[in-house]
């Protein structure tokens, strides 16, 4: 009886893992909200980050795109990034993010790049998610790029 596909495929696993993880070569701080301060100058809420991983990255591609906004019916320019990371990474969370510490592209170092989508699959060779470019840096990536 012929050895079933399936089984090959998960036995490849592995290696495929190891060689996707060998084409990370940026390097991210992923980071969650642990609670919130208040900014003494202007009592404005603001964010508190704790570091939950440092791991290598990819960073696949960055398409920045006009959307229609649908509170003030204009347009905003968004960057959307898509990264992948080792399959080892099982504990990110839509809305934490990533702060790139080193990359290829230097215009996306320390860029907080907020997780908006991730991918599940059960024969993946990579944890794959979508962010957004903080909203502070998205003009200077959309300049950039046209």
């Amino acid at each position: 009886m012929a050895a079933l596909i399936g089984q090959d495929i998960v036995a490849a696993l592995p290696a495929l893992r190891a060689e996707a993880e060998s084409l990370m070569v940026d390097l991210g701080t992923i980071e969650r909200v642990d609670g919130f301060d208040l900014d003494p100058d202007n009592g404005q809420r603001v964010e508190r980050w704790k570091v939950v991983a440092q791991t290598p990255v990819r960073v696949v591609r960055v398409t920045v795109a006009d959307l229609q906004s649908s509170t003030g019916g204009q347009n905003l320019t968004q960057a959307v990034v898509e990264v992948r990371a080792p399959w080892s990474l099982s504990d990110l969370l839509v809305g934490d993010r990533i702060v790139l510490t080193a990359s290829a592209d230097s215009r996306l170092l320390g860029v907080p790049i907020v997780v908006s989508e991730i991918d599940h699959a059960t024969h993946a060779v990579a944890r794959r998610f979508r962010g957004v470019l903080d909203e502070d840096r998205q003009l200077a990536v959309a300049e950039v790029e046209g």
